[in-house]
């Protein structure tokens, strides 16, 4: 009776966290940090801030830099934390090369509002990339994905002539991350941020870049090697000796 007891007490116990993570996963996933309205950016670079107003309302936020010659364009998808006021300043690696930087922040990041759902990340992706595409051709288009934002990247650039896609530290699908960090969680039945990227990466048909490291301690290094192997249009797999999730950009290579 004892046992019977404990058991049924284990599996309640189960149960409560199984709903938790179930209901409340985005807090597991995005670590965003909110900017009040207000807030100025100074990247030492001219940059416009991008207002937009996705279909169901919520406005999305983004930072445009522009190149003062550019020779393209770079659609930037950024990792699951932080703001614009952090993450502006990777766009100075691109102007160095030439070309203007379009980076939004997710919903409930930064700037900008609305719910925050995976159709909407996809649908938000596609309004920042025509708004881009009013200034730019998509084969002068660099969609640029970087941890969570490579599973936004992927499917946006499904069937489009874009000049590239880049991906780094980027995973097959969210579930798989999600084993090696919780392996006693059913993450395939549980997740509805699903961000399956090994499904849509065979329709993309623009030339990919996949650049990891090998050392990376959030998404395993094996996951992008995976998903390199799964489309023929990679023209480069970019390991990064004992880089990690978040350094890549301290190491020559």
């Amino acid at each position: 009776k004892a046992m019977f007891h404990i058991l049924l007490f284990l599996g309640g116990l189960l149960l409560v966290v199984l709903l938790g993570v179930y209901f409340f996963q985005h807090r597991l996933i995005f670590f965003p940090t909110v900017l009040p309205q207000e807030h100025v950016f100074d990247f030492g670079n001219d940059v416009e801030e991008v207002f937009l107003t996705a279909d169901d309302g919520a406005v999305i936020h983004a930072l445009y830099f522009k190149a003062a010659a550019p020779r393209g364009a770079v659609l930037y998808f950024h990792g699951n934390a932080g703001d614009l006021s952090g993450w502006g300043h990777i766009a100075s690696q691109f102007l160095d090369h030439d070309h203007s930087v379009l980076m939004p922040d997710y919903r409930g990041f930064g700037k900008s509002r609305g719910k925050l759902s995976e159709a909407a990340l996809h649908a938000d992706a596609r309004l920042m990339l025509g708004h881009l595409h009013r200034e730019y051709p998509l084969d002068e288009i660099v969609v640029h994905g970087r941890s969570i934002g490579t599973g936004i990247a992927v499917p946006l650039a499904e069937g489009l002539p874009l000049k590239a896609l880049v991906l780094e530290t980027p995973f097959t699908r969210l579930a798989h991350v999600a084993r090696v960090h919780y392996p006693w969680l059913p993450a395939d039945r549980l997740l509805h941020y699903r961000f399956l990227s090994d499904e849509a990466i065979g329709r993309v048909r623009a030339p990919v870049w996949i650049i990891h490291g090998t050392a990376d301690e959030v998404i395993p290094f094996e996951l992008g090697r995976r998903l390199a192997e799964m489309t023929e249009r990679t023209v480069a797999f970019i390991p990064v000796q004992g880089g990690g999730h978040n350094d890549l950009e301290g190491h020559p290579g």
